[in-house]
């Protein structure tokens, strides 16, 4: 008989929306939490690093295909403000 692995039900991508306010601090928001963060743009990748977020730019959502640093550059243009990361990693913030 085969034993099936159980579902980790924290596996699941959050869609996160980052608001850059134009100066050193970024808000994520996703559902009815938030976060913010103060620094520079390489201390807020390393925030990103550290929840292993994912870019929205190539499909599957589970994929970075941009460096942090691009990513936060991208957040900062206002060109796409919607990352992804798991939900086990949401909590690590």
């Amino acid at each position: 008989m085969i034993k099936m692995k159980k579902y980790d039900e924290g596996k699941k991508l959050v869609k996160v929306k980052v608001l850059f306010d134009g100066s050193r601090g970024w808000t994520l928001s996703w559902g009815n939490k938030f976060k913010t963060f103060f620094g520079s743009n390489e201390d807020f990748a390393k925030v990103l690093k550290k929840v292993k977020a994912k870019d929205n730019f190539k499909q599957p959502k589970s994929f970075r295909s941009m460096t942090y640093l691009s990513i936060v550059k991208e957040i900062n243009s206002g060109a796409d403000t919607t990352i992804w990361i798991w939900e086990k990693d949401l909590k690590q913030i």
